[in-house]
């Protein structure tokens, strides 16, 4: 049986790519032109001056909450954080996608180059597509609660950017659940082949072989661990603001869900909408990085049980 063969075959790459070169609609110009770049600083700009209003609004509430108690520093608070997190997410995603250039060509020749003849995840172009659909489909569907803010197409701007951050996170885990997966069939598929005695005997007539597929393995699971490190090492701070930014929303939604009284079914319907679309949201990117996690220690046990074996 022939474990060695290079395959070119990489369906995560293009589907990946499509969505981000979409980002320069919405103020990311890595791949775009001078058009995307001269936009995106417009975008930056715009949002800067929103949040700069946004927190000299603050400021003014709290100094007026003594004669005017009531929602106006939540919501000045909220709309604070919902520009703040745009005018973040618009570099640190920028800083990432040009990142993914460089990342993109290490991610490809891990298994690519290894030599090792490790079959590819066809559902994995399906999956990003889907994913990438159903986030984009409810940025543009979701409400805005800051209604009063006469600026639709800066807010509607901002709700984009909140999403495609987590879209980033969730598809990126996405590939390296994927990645992993792949390497954890492919050494079930070896340690199978081995437990077969007639295979056995034939690998220990030709040792050389056999210390060369695990070699191998070896080498395409260091190059995945350092794949995740860089990915890491770019994608962290954008982890840390899309959790923050959610779990503050979901609690305001929480807070304000509470503290409704006597409302109408339409506004019922829309805060349950709004709060279960971001309950899902902060959802998926938590379970799509852990799965990253899951991947790595099903690898361990897999060869845990090998050498128990063996």
């Amino acid at each position: 049986m022939n474990f060695f063969y290079n395959s070119g075959h990489d369906n995560f790459s293009p589907a990946i790519l499509t969505i981000f070169k979409t980002a320069q609609l919405f103020g990311i110009p890595s791949y775009g032109d001078q058009l995307a770049l001269l936009w995106s600083l417009v975008v930056l700009t715009m949002l800067l001056v929103l949040e700069i209003v946004s927190v000299w609004k603050l400021i003014r509430s709290l100094r007026e909450i003594n004669q005017n108690p009531g929602d106006s520093v939540s919501a000045r608070l909220s709309g604070t954080i919902f520009y703040g997190n745009a005018l973040l997410s618009l570099p640190i995603s920028w800083k990432f996608l040009n990142n993914w250039k460089n990342l993109s060509n290490f991610w490809f020749i891990g298994i690519h180059h290894s030599g090792l003849k490790i079959p590819p995840d066809r559902s994995i172009r399906m999956r990003v597509i889907f994913v990438g659909w159903f986030v984009a489909v409810g940025a543009f569907d979701e409400y805005s609660v800051w209604l009063a803010i006469p600026i639709f197409i800066m807010s509607k701007l901002a709700t984009i950017l909140w999403n495609f951050q987590d879209l980033i996170i969730i598809l990126i885990s996405i590939g390296l659940a994927s990645r992993y997966n792949q390497l954890n069939s492919y050494v079930k598929r070896i340690i199978s082949y081995e437990k077969n005695e007639k295979n056995w005997f034939q690998l220990e007539s030709n040792l050389v072989n056999r210390i060369m597929i695990w070699r191998k393995i070896r080498h395409a699971y260091l190059h995945q661990s350092k794949l995740v490190r860089r990915i890491d090492e770019s994608l962290g701070l954008l982890v840390l603001l899309s959790n923050l930014n959610n779990l503050y929303f979901i609690c305001l939604q929480l807070f304000l869900g509470i503290r409704t009284d006597n409302s109408e079914l339409i506004e019922d319907i829309y805060y349950l909408y709004s709060l279960a679309w971001l309950l899902l949201r902060a959802s998926f990117v938590v379970l799509a990085a852990s799965e990253v996690a899951a991947v790595i220690v099903k690898y361990e046990l897999i060869m845990l049980q090998y050498d128990k074996q063996s």
